[in-house]
C-alpha cells in the first residue's frame, strides 16, 4: 500500500495520462470563447501546417483511427471550416484542407493558445520529457 506521497512514480503511462488531462484543460481554457474545442485543436493544427491531406494521411498524423478522424471532419465541414477536393495523386479519393475563412483565423487561435496556455517554447514538445513531467506535476 502506498503512503500517498507526491514523490512516488507510478509509471510513465500514468504520467502520460495526467499530462494529457492537463494539456486538454489548458487547451480548453485557451480556446474558451471560440468555436474550437480542445479535442479539435490538433486536427486544425495538422491541416493548417500540412494540409491538404487525405483523411487517411490526417489520421496517421494524429495517431487516431480513420473513423474518428472522419467524425472530426464531418463537424468541421458543417461549420464551413474544411473543404474537400479531388486528390490529384488518385482521382478516386479526396483531400481535405481548411477553408480560407478558417486559415485566416488559425494564427490568431495559435497565439491565443500560446498566450493563455503555455508560453511559446514552453510546450512539452519543446521542453522535452522534463518539461512534460513538470506539466503533469511529476517532475
Amino acid at each position: 500500500m502506498s503512503d500517498g506521497g507526491a514523490d512516488r512514480d507510478i509509471s510513465l503511462l500514468f504520467d502520460v495520462f495526467v499530462l494529457h488531462q492537463r494539456v486538454r484543460s489548458l487547451l480548453a481554457r485557451a480556446l474558451s470563447g471560440t468555436e474550437l474545442r480542445a479535442d479539435e485543436y490538433a486536427v486544425y493544427s495538422v491541416l493548417f501546417e500540412r494540409g491538404p491531406l487525405t483523411p487517411t494521411q490526417l489520421a496517421a498524423s494524429l495517431a487516431m483511427p480513420v473513423t474518428t478522424t472522419l467524425d472530426y471532419l464531418r463537424v468541421m465541414t458543417r461549420r464551413g471550416h474544411v473543404q474537400r477536393a479531388r486528390n490529384p495523386a488518385d482521382g478516386r479519393s479526396y483531400t481535405v484542407s481548411l477553408t480560407r475563412r478558417r486559415l485566416d483565423c488559425a494564427p490568431a487561435h495559435q497565439r491565443r493558445v500560446e498566450r493563455r496556455g503555455a508560453p511559446a517554447g514552453r510546450c512539452p514538445e519543446h521542453a522535452g520529457v522534463a518539461g512534460a513531467r513538470r506539466l503533469a506535476g511529476h517532475g
